[in-house]
């Protein structure tokens, strides 16, 4: 008996200290963290500038197609980067997402009920993004003429329109089923990858893990240390991502014929995706939060100033945790153990806005391509966006991969995401900024939601890993 106590207290002292020490870490990154992404938003601002001017003075230059073709090789690099890191980011992303929470049957109430909060959320999300981009229409009055070279119809677009809507809805338990693990991370079906099977497949190699326990450690640290090359690699790719948007947009304004249109859509795209974040931010939020404690609606709002600035600010919902931990403790008063479980959890886990600005950006590209979508295309968008943002790195424009994931999941070629790109700095921080909000009002439901009777055990049991 007492071995058993000294046991259990030298796992306590040990997750103390280990909560300390990613404590001290998350309270270092912040500034270093603006710092960069300060740097990162500095080029990718004056980028985007540069390929505006270029554009028009090249558009009325009327250049040759063999010069556009040059123009557009280093924007199609970014884009060949970006399709290449899918498979590996899925993989290891998903498992290390999964792995981090743990055996969910053991993390009692408060585990349960924060993961089912934020993946509720996230698909709510989605959905809504849909409903916006389907009732706006951003993007259909874009002519097809003015398509990217490379730009094609993936093989199956035009059979999908002549699927009923039980047949589309059947395809997609089918794709999260795929006969080889293997055929679902190549180009699937001629065209895409098959994210959705993709998803599948590593989601049960991350529970199955995470059950073996001690077992399956050798083979976590192998995949949590690939997880780590692919950052380096994401992060590497994110810095040149400027230079690609540079060019995607100067090729783009210097071949289109009716640039108004052209502005004019990318536009009503950026007010279809903001609105969205709005509604969700504070509509849905708030409405919950008061429909599941019974308190005031913009009381997590209010006391998420300070979180809400830095996210915006540093464009990183894994950076922002200290200052998010600091006003769940000072602002809302929640139980500093529920939070230390449930912030760091939805920082991973929670990607309301990221959601949204997928399945509205995955449609928009559908629509300037002129490719009407089919009931259970648009189902498939909505799931597989919604599972893309989980395995989303809180790091800046980490979401432009996951976005590739969900264009292509639909069937559509990622070459249509070359316009969104020069918008994506500025909504990549707005949609950060819904996020950490997202991460706030999970852990003060859990914390309203959790009795006072449940045994401190069981709060304090839970695994941080």
């Amino acid at each position: 008996m007492s071995d058993r106590g000294a046991q259990a207290e030298d796992r306590d002292q040990d997750a103390t200290a280990d909560l300390a020490t990613e404590s001290a870490t998350a309270e270092r990154s912040p500034s270093s963290a603006k710092t960069a992404n300060t740097a990162l938003l500095r080029v990718t601002f004056y980028a985007v500038l540069v390929g505006l001017i270029l554009g028009f003075a090249i558009h009325f230059a009327k250049p040759g197609d063999d010069v556009l073709k040059v123009m557009l090789l280093p924007g199609n690099i970014l884009l060949r980067m970006l399709k290449a890191l899918v498979v590996p980011l899925v993989f290891t992303s998903v498992i290390t997402a999964i792995t981090s929470m743990g055996n969910v049957g053991s993390v009692g109430t408060v585990g349960r009920k924060a993961v089912a909060f934020y993946l509720g959320t996230t698909l709510l999300a989605s959905i809504l993004g849909l409903i916006l981009v389907v009732s706006i229409q951003p993007g259909s009055s874009t002519s097809n003429d003015s398509k990217p070279i490379g730009d094609r119809y993936c093989h199956g677009d035009k059979v999908d329109q002549d699927k009923n809507t039980i047949d589309a809805i059947t395809d997609i338990f089918y794709e999260m089923f795929p006969e080889n693990i293997f055929d679902a991370a190549s180009d699937y079906a001629d065209c895409h990858i098959n994210i959705l099977g993709l998803i599948t497949c590593s989601v049960a190699i991350g529970c199955s893990i995470a059950s073996l326990k001690e077992k399956g450690e050798p083979l976590l640290n192998v995949i949590v240390s690939l997880n780590d090359v692919v950052m380096k690699i994401v992060h590497v790719v994110i810095w040149y991502a400027p230079v690609g948007i540079c060019f995607l947009l100067m090729y783009r304004i210097s071949k289109e014929e009716d640039l108004t249109t052209l502005l004019s859509n990318l536009a009503l795209y950026m007010v279809t995706v903001v609105l969205g974040l709005a509604i969700h931010a504070f509509v849905i939020l708030p409405g919950l939060y008061t429909l599941l404690t019974k308190r005031p609606p913009f009381e997590v709002l209010r006391a998420a100033k300070p979180a809400l600035v830095t996210a915006f600010g540093i464009d990183s919902s894994s950076a922002t945790l200290p200052v998010t931990l600091d006003c769940a403790k000072d602002g809302l008063g929640l139980d500093e153990t529920i939070s230390l479980f449930v912030l760091p959890l939805g920082a991973t886990l929670n990607m309301n806005g990221t959601a949204l600005y997928e399945a509205v950006a995955a449609i928009f590209v559908a629509q300037t391509l002129g490719i009407s979508l089919s009931f259970g295309k648009l189902l498939l968008v909505a799931f597989t966006a919604s599972l893309a943002a989980v395995g989303a790195a809180g790091i800046p424009e980490a979401g432009l991969i996951t976005l590739v994931m969900v264009v292509q999941a639909a069937g559509l070629p990622a070459d249509g995401i070359g316009l969104i790109l020069s918008v994506d700095w500025l909504l990549d921080r707005i949609r950060t900024t819904v996020n950490v909000l997202g991460d706030l009002t999970g852990a003060a439901i859990v914390h309203h939601r959790t009795p006072r009777t449940t045994p401190r055990e069981e709060i304090e049991g839970i695994e941080l890993q």
